[in-house]
């Protein structure tokens, strides 16, 4: 994907290469705008339908990568994972569309007689928002883990109870949540989670994934 956005910064770009980067920054649209109801509700009121807003916003983040060509041919190089990256682009580009728009709607009301009125927009109302979304998308960088193991690591972290691999002695245990530490931990660098937006995803990722596998197991068990 670096060597796509390169050739598109340079005006190399091919039909094929050009698809490629479409998807995916559709992708990450659709999750960021998919997450929030809120979002895609202020968002359709923006742009006048869901695709039209999608569409739009592609265009938008199309413009904008070509308007921080100077500061990505200079950081390209170091950044591990660019779709990271490009999440984080577009998910801020969304946040400010929003956060532009709650302003304007916010200074032109007014009250019952007529007078304009200006309320105090919660910028914490926003920080909480983008938190959750950013946890949300993160949580589908954590499904690219191993599952089970993953389940295994946070219960045994947060509840110290061994939920899964009773038949793994202790060093083998130790050594696979030593291997998957390492990976997490590259996971939360590269995508640039904060501890709280961690926190977050932590939750959603149990109560999504977790509790499935667990619930699973257990029936698996009481079949034998």
């Amino acid at each position: 994907m670096k060597e796509i956005i390169l050739k598109y910064l340079n005006n190399k770009f091919e039909e094929e290469e050009e698809n490629k980067l479409y998807l995916l920054i559709k992708k990450i649209v659709t999750i960021i705008i998919g997450t929030h109801s809120n979002y895609k509700d202020t968002l359709i009121d923006i742009y006048g339908t869901y695709d039209s807003a999608v569409n739009e916003i592609i265009n938008e983040i199309f413009i904008k990568i070509k308007n921080k060509k100077e500061i990505l041919m200079s950081i390209i190089n170091n950044i591990e994972n660019i779709e990271s990256y490009i999440s984080r682009m577009i998910l801020n580009h969304i946040i400010d569309i929003v956060k532009s728009y709650k302003s304007k709607l916010s200074l032109n009301k007014e009250d019952d007689d007529g007078n304009e009125k200006i309320d105090v927009i919660n910028i914490a109302e926003f920080d909480d928002l983008k938190s959750e979304i950013i946890a949300e998308y993160f949580v589908e960088e954590l499904k690219s883990l191993d599952n089970m193991q993953l389940c295994y690591y946070f219960y045994k972290v947060l509840y110290n109870e061994e939920i899964f691999y009773s038949e793994k002695s202790k060093d083998a245990k130790y050594k696979m949540v030593q291997r998957l530490k390492e990976k997490l931990r590259n996971l939360v660098e590269d995508f640039g989670i904060d501890q709280k937006e961690f926190a977050i995803a932590v939750k959603i990722y149990m109560s999504e994934i977790c509790d499935k596998i667990r619930h699973n197991n257990r029936e698996e068990k009481n079949k034998k």
